[in-house]
């Protein structure tokens, strides 16, 4: 029951980072305290597509006229802008690269100008300092497309240095075909996603992958790495926050709408927009409120925003704040405290005017600014004490000129800062990857001993496996060891260093088979995941092929252990889970390795690169283009043996399964005369292919209603925006016909409470804006009860509130208010009552109207039951009478239904109460509801589970099979509990059902309720 204390409470808006800081904005959305110039503008920059600025001071402005889309041949340079009189503007320009193809983002380190211009990663220098480069090294080619193929949108963009000497590249969503680094090392890549590559273009890898169309990279001094996606244009794919990890796999394409338990999930998900910029500012010039800090930017909503970080299970809990409103495309600091963004105002995607754009520059006057050292002047004393200053573009370029003078003085030195507990964390990390660049191999067993200190233990690990080539003498027992760290970051680089040593060791299941907490604090991203996920790409990057086969045997790994195996697509792997087949006799146990033989039956045709999937792809999965291999023959006689061995119960999922890995059974000569939307109806999981038939079941008018319902509610299993948009489409369909309108009311009263909803403000927003009908009806309904949800924080309900307020002229709104009976925006109805616009006023009258036709609390007992001791509230209670139609209200309008449900047809949450009137006295509902844990139903008791992770969850168990434990908490979200995956558990002597949830009612109110509640029988 929800908390009625709620409703008497003013709901707090979202407090941004700037307001709880107590600075105000200014005119551009800019802080006050931040002063703003224009540096530079057209005709000297104009269509600037990114910006690198040297730690003095020097910007160097990438300009393409092509714009984004354009294909013509030499329109574009590099503009080198100097301020030389100080005065914060530019005044002398000159063509640093006068004619290039294509520049995008780029980065200056040292002496060095690496530019991204597809198809190659550049390196450019002034070696006689004129001004203008003179010295060009091709570090990468075929690394995306030329302009034959297409405009630069889409294709390789941009590139950072991090503090371990990798350049860090984003790669779009055109990938390529084959990119090759200058020591003859390739990749293929089909997809987008971060690459990385040594500044001499050399060791080429990939990274992190399958993200959208990234534009840029931001390199922490902690050397996590970040992004913000562009939009998929409408296809559920919105403008996301990465962090991306070593071996991790974001997604997009091709797994994100049927796999989504299969792709790393985002730091947030900001709804439409096109991400661009990025850029990690660590420089001591800037208040603390924003620096060490994450910015981005955003083309399409025009702003660079600032987000705050907090550790959360090996990744980030995140938060978003705009920071300068400018139609942004780059951004970059120098080492005197200053920022530098570039903007594309009065510009769009094809070149249509010359005074496009400009690049501003943002200090923050009240604060001293660091100062640039000359640092080929410096003594090699005086480089020791800049790498670990508080400038990050200081100690990268310290850095650069350590490894270029290459003085073996400098290793001692080096080593002492790097374990020296007293410099700040960033300069430790930087004297330890200077280290590491410099000596190589030679002092991995001074850096092994680091991990004795759990400072910096994370980096010293990152730093022994992180260079393939450079890992003699690397003891992978200390990483196996790390597994088990208290500190989760360095479990992930223990996790990440096995993988990069080749080493295939056991534990790497045990970690990735570690359940994860989805209870509703974290079901929005916020989650343990990133382990997990990285652990099982681990298992196949290592080819553990036997580890995996030999974890199938136990429940708490059997499913990582497949899920691992279906992306091997080897000779063992096949044959292995083929034998596993034939041995088991278990039913669940086939249907769980028939499934990943499926998924092995087809395996990805290489691609050319002559066809693009334009921006709305083919995102089925869970291949780009399937073709069979030299074991889809024994697979596929596998699975045909295997279906006609499963018993009928299991059959459904199987068909559902293979359709979902895009096997047609006939072809396999499997007979299916299986009802498609029952086969997705029983599946244990269900990704966007499910949604056309499902869609269908519900709306045949043919079928049971029982089954449509069961259609409509398997939709809610599916992850995304699509099955959401199509629940309300078959809504709106529903409501069209009076029968179905009174068959699925319960249905449709589910739905608007379902614990789902709160992971869904953004997509709640855009169906607020865009539904019709019915679909905005409900939508609204949606919303109304969010706003007073128990299960929802302070941000969720401002963003409700924001809904509804905007509604304010939405006749939909009114309806949806008379139809949940909340009585707490009466004043935006009697308002609306009085609108000329006629059809709005009509249905806000018929709302005010059934507002007060509602049964009402009377001329009774106005106390509230929180101003009562508990032995007056029940003497009152117990000789009130109420009004069961206002508690029936009160029921629904209180959220109680969130909780509980009152018909042996809804899903069983919280204590069953449609028959509380034959099973309970109204003294005994009163005590539950007053005192909730004094007597606790039989079969409700709150048991509690910790994990070997150190994660507890709690709940009461609905069910336990073959070692796995149901445990529904009381928002009715069921989490499973492998028992082997327990070390400790027991069961708690209070209630989940907290005391004070009826605070805020009245006497005659609680009667009410009680009244209604002794009426179910």
């Amino acid at each position: 029951m929800m908390p009625a204390l709620f409703t008497m409470r003013k709901i707090l808006p979202f407090v941004s980072m700037l307001s709880a800081l107590g600075l105000s904005q200014s005119v551009f959305g800019m802080p006050k305290g931040f002063k703003i110039v224009t540096f530079a503008k057209p005709p000297q920059v104009t269509y600037p597509t990114g910006v690198a600025v040297s730690g003095n001071g020097d910007v160097y402005v990438s300009v393409d006229l092509n714009s984004s889309l354009d294909q013509k041949a030499n329109r574009g340079k590099i503009v080198k802008c100097v301020d030389t009189d100080g005065d914060g503007v530019a005044d002398r320009f000159t063509d640093y690269v006068p004619d290039i193809d294509s520049p995008r983002s780029s980065c200056f380190v040292g002496d060095t100008l690496y530019v991204v211009n597809p198809p190659f990663l550049s390196a450019f220098r002034d070696k006689d300092n004129d001004g203008i480069a003179d010295e060009k090294v091709q570090l990468v080619t075929g690394m995306g497309f030329d302009l034959s193929f297409r405009g630069a949108d889409h294709t390789s963009n941009g590139v950072r240095m991090g503090i371990d000497g990798w350049l860090y590249l984003a790669i779009g969503d055109y990938g390529f075909v084959e990119a090759k680094g200058r020591d003859g090392h390739t990749l293929h890549l089909r997809g987008g996603g971060v690459i990385r590559v040594r500044p001499d273009g050399t060791e080429l890898e990939n990274y992190a992958l399958y993200a959208r169309n990234i534009y840029d990279v931001a390199v922490s001094p902690k050397l996590d790495v970040f992004s913000r996606d562009n939009t998929n244009d409408g296809k559920g794919w919105n403008t996301r926050l990465h962090h991306f990890v070593s071996l991790g796999n974001h997604g997009y394409p091709r797994l994100y709408k049927n796999f989504p338990a299969e792709h790393m999930p985002p730091l947030a998900d900001y709804g439409g927009g096109s991400g661009t910029g990025a850029y990690w500012l660590d420089e001591p010039g800037f208040p603390d409120a924003f620096n060490d800090a994450l910015y981005t930017c955003d083309f399409t909503t025009q702003h660079v925003y600032v987000h705050r970080l907090t550790p959360h299970e090996g990744t980030f809990n995140v938060t978003q704040d705009s920071f300068y409103k400018i139609k942004a495309i780059d951004m970059d600091a120098d080492g005197n405290s200053r920022m530098f963004v570039t903007d594309w105002k009065n510009g769009g995607y094809r070149f249509s005017r010359p005074d496009v754009g400009s690049v501003s520059l943002i200090t923050f006057p009240g604060k001293t600014a660091a100062k640039f050292p000359d640092l080929a002047k410096a003594s090699d004393a005086n480089l020791l004490k800049h790498i670990v200053s508080d400038s990050a573009v200081c100690r990268i370029n310290t850095q650069r000129e350590i490894l270029k003078r290459s003085a073996g003085g400098h290793i001692d030195g080096l080593a002492r800062l790097a374990a020296d507990k007293s410099i700040h964390l960033h300069g430790r990390i930087a004297a330890l990857f200077t280290l590491k660049q410099l000596a190589g191999e030679s002092v991995n067993k001074r850096i092994a001993r680091l991990t004795l200190d759990e400072t910096i233990r994370e980096w010293a690990y990152r730093a022994l496996a992180d260079r393939k080539r450079q890992t003699g003498g690397v003891n992978s027992a200390l990483f196996v060891k790390a597994l088990r760290d208290k500190n989760l970051r360095v479990r992930l680089q223990a996790v990440i260093g096995l993988a990069r040593l080749g080493n295939p060791h056991k534990s790497l299941l045990n970690i990735a088979a570690e359940p994860i907490d989805n209870s509703p604090k974290n079901r929005v991203y916020a989650n343990n995941e990133i382990i997990p996920h990285i652990a099982r790409k681990a298992l196949v990057e290592t080819k553990a092929t036997q580890i995996c086969l030999d974890g199938i045997n136990d429940e708490p790994t059997r499913q990582i252990a497949l899920a691992a195996l279906q992306e091997m697509h080897t000779t063992e792997a096949v044959d292995g889970l083929i034998r596993k087949l034939q041995d088991s006799e278990n039913p669940s146990l086939n249907t769980e390795i028939l499934t990943s033989l499926c998924r092995l039956y087809y395996t990805d045709k290489r691609w050319d690169g002559k066809k693009w999937w334009s921006t709305r792809p083919d995102d089925r999965g869970p291949y780009f283009e399937p073709v069979e291999w030299e074991a889809s023959p024994r697979i596929g006689a596998a699975v045909k043996t295997g279906f006609a061995q499963l018993n009928a119960e299991h059959k459904p999922q199987m068909i559902a399964n293979m359709k979902l890995n895009r096997i047609d059974p006939a072809a396999l000569g499997i007979d299916t005369k299986i009802d498609e939307a029952l086969a997705f109806i029983a599946s244990a999981s269900l990704g966007t292919i499910a949604i056309e038939p499902l869609r269908k079941a519900t709306l045949d008018r043919e079928r049971d209603m029982k089954v449509r319902s069961d259609a409509f509610n398997a939709l809610s299993r599916i992850t995304g925006n699509e099955a959401f948009n199509t629940q309300l489409a078959i809504i709106s369909e529903w409501q069209k016909h009076s029968a179905d309108q009174k068959s699925f009311a319960p249905t449709v009263r589910e739905f608007i409470y379902e614990p789902n909803h709160l992971g869904r403000p953004k997509v709640l927003r855009d169906a607020a804006r865009k539904q019709k009908g019915a679909a905005k009806v409900v939508t609204y309904r949606i919303a109304l009860q969010l706003e007073q949800s128990p299960l929802a924080n302070d941000y969720l309900r401002g963003m409700m509130s924001d809904i509804i307020r905007r509604g304010a002229k939405n006749a939909e709104l009114f309806t949806a208010i008379g139809d949940s009976g909340s009585t707490d925006h009466g004043e935006m109805v009697a308002t609306a009552s009085k609108s000329k616009n006629v059809a709005l006023a009509k249905v806000a009258k018929a709302t005010l109207a059934k507002l007060n036709a509602a049964p009402k609390t009377g001329n009774d007992d106005k106390r509230f039951i929180v101003q009562l001791g508990h032995n007056e509230a029940t003497a009152l209670l117990l000789k009130t009478k109420g009004n069961a139609a206002l508690g029936s209200q009160l029921f629904t309008r209180q959220a109680c239904i969130a909780c509980h449900t009152t018909s042996q047809d809804q899903p069983q949450k919280g204590p069953y109460l449609g028959d509380a009137g034959k099973k309970w006295r109204r003294a005994d509902l009163i005590q539950s509801i007053l005192k909730p844990s004094a007597v606790v139903s039989q079969g409700f008791q709150t048991q509690w589970f910790e994990l070997k992770n150190g994660t507890t969850l709690e709940g009461f168990v609905t069910g336990e099979k073959d070692g796995v434990v149901d445990l529904r908490n009381i928002a009715g979200i069921v989490q499973r509990v492998n028992r082997s995956n327990v070390t400790k558990s027991g069961t708690r002597t209070t209630s989940m059902m907290p005391e004070g949830l009826t605070a805020g009612l009245t006497v005659k109110e609680m009667a009410s309720l009680l009244d209604y509640m002794q009426s179910l029988k």
